[in-house]
């Protein structure tokens, strides 16, 4: 027989039920304790277990005697077996699967269904209530060696993806739309500019207007505006990159003629440093600056 005991009295029932109406009526505890719940109170402390494998997940309760499964069903291959990280176990199921969808035995789940469909609604809902899912994806693939095979495929795939040109294309443009709306948000150029003033003890103001214009860097000191320009996407002469191709590096070159003269106008010293002296020529760049200061 299962002993609960009053945490109150410690005065012990044969089950939940009655030791739910003891509180309730001696204690003044009206709040209904489930089985489980009570398990978790006063056998793990209130902290409800997590699968072994650490996916993260939630287990299933057993009884008070056996507690809780160790694992999610289906979970503990993943630790105990390896499959999931036996490259040539993957290999063969992953054939096997492309058969089966090749033949109809399977179908993806969500084939012919929109994003307004229940099932798919009800999916993204889990998928939105558990932000950690990703994290945990993240953690559980971190450090594991990725199989030639699995390499030289997504190569493959990324190649025949990047050769598309309208997709590239496409890709840039929502690059550009995305630095244009978040105008304070960095990218890894800036962020490696920032250090370079730093180091030399210039003052700066990231993102200064100009006539309704953002520039990269103001030096409130000297007066000087600084663009630091990608090599792609304003098409530096010394690189590949030289001429443009795309509408997007059109655009770009178009308004950093605008900067130019609005700076011109203004009587602001303006200096452009490419993308390609920063990583490779950073004694030029810094030469630049000093003479400056």
């Amino acid at each position: 027989m299962e002993n609960f005991k009053c945490k109150e009295c410690d005065k012990v029932y044969d089950n939940v039920k009655s030791l739910s109406m003891h509180r309730s009526r001696y204690h003044g505890i009206k709040s209904k304790v489930t089985y489980d719940e009570y398990v978790v109170q006063n056998i793990f402390n209130g902290v409800t277990p997590t699968c072994a494998c650490g996916c993260g997940g939630n287990v299933k309760f057993i009884s008070a005697d056996r507690g809780y499964s160790e694992y999610i069903r289906g979970h503990a291959s993943r630790v105990n077996n390896n499959w999931g990280h036996n490259p040539e176990a993957l290999r063969k199921s992953h054939k096997t699967q492309k058969i089966m969808y090749e033949s109809g035995e399977l179908e993806i789940w969500n084939k012919g269904l929109t994003k307004d469909d229940p099932r798919v609604k009800d999916n993204i809902e889990k998928m939105l209530a558990n932000p950690e899912r990703s994290n945990n994806i993240s953690k559980g693939l971190t450090g594991i060696k990725r199989s030639d095979e699995y390499k030289e495929k997504m190569s493959i795939s990324q190649k025949e993806s990047w050769d598309n040109e309208e997709k590239r294309n496409k890709q840039r443009n929502n690059r550009l739309k995305y630095i244009k709306n978040n105008p304070n948000k960095e990218s890894k150029l800036e962020i490696r500019f920032k250090k370079i003033l730093d180091e030399l003890n210039i003052n700066y103001i990231f993102q200064y207007d100009i006539c309704g214009h953002m520039f990269d860097f103001y030096l409130k000191d000297f007066d000087v505006v600084v663009e630091v320009d990608g090599d792609f996407w304003h098409c530096n002469p010394n690189t590949k990159h030289k001429e443009p191709i795309y509408e997007s590096q059109k655009l770009t070159i178009k308004n950093d003629k605008k900067k130019n003269n609005i700076c011109l106008k203004s009587g602001i010293k303006l200096i452009r440093i490419w993308e390609d002296d920063i990583n490779n020529n950073l004694d030029e760049v810094i030469n630049r600056l000093k003479e400056i200061i």
